[in-house]
């Protein structure tokens, strides 16, 4: 009976011991959320310089584009004034122009693979933290399983520790009723 008694004190201090984890895991948790909410600014911001750098990327090649077709309109006057000229003259100059829009189409291009790779580079670094982050939220989802789960054991176990402890009770008002009966029952002997 008293290594029972023994038994509960000893589960009553491992509930203890499970609350403090408990409380550990809570604070580990909150760490974790903190970290969730950086992951998450760092995400934002990351997201807003690609838009950004998209958005100039976009002005960039607009702008280059009216250049084009600028330069284009301006050859293309060029071109009208050298008609009556000898036609050697017209493919000299048609072969200037496209010399020009080729360097030029050749500068914008590898200005747009460098933006392009940039912006692959980032898409592959929202896509890792996505995930990260989707892996931090399924692990804070298990915490918080584990942590609904002690709780309703440990309430389990103090209504089960609490029922004990009327059964011993009563098993002493009992065994208290035994031995007064008892008393009498020696008494009523005695005297008859």
């Amino acid at each position: 009976m008293i290594g029972k008694i023994k038994e509960l004190m000893d589960v009553k201090k491992d509930i203890k011991i499970l609350a403090k984890s408990v409380t550990g895991l809570d604070s580990q948790l909150s760490a974790l959320s903190g970290r969730m909410d950086q992951f998450g600014k760092r995400f934002d911001d990351l997201l807003s310089n690609t838009e950004k750098g998209m958005r100039a990327m976009e002005t960039q090649l607009r702008e280059h584009q009216q250049r084009l077709a600028e330069s284009a309109d301006r050859l293309k006057e060029e071109v009208y004034d050298f008609k009556l000229l000898k036609s050697g003259l017209k493919d000299r100059i048609l072969g200037v122009f496209k010399e020009e829009l080729h360097q030029e189409i050749l500068k914008n291009l590898e200005l747009l693979r460098g933006d392009t790779v940039r912006y692959q580079k980032a898409r592959d670094e929202v896509s890792g933290l996505s995930h990260r982050i989707g892996e931090a939220s399924s692990d804070l989802r298990r915490f918080t399983d584990v942590a609904t789960k002690l709780k309703k054991e440990d309430f389990n176990m103090v209504n089960y520790a609490r029922r004990l402890e009327s059964m011993e009770e009563q098993k002493a008002r009992l065994r208290k009723q035994v031995d007064d009966l008892q008393r009498m029952i020696g008494k009523m002997r005695r005297r008859s």
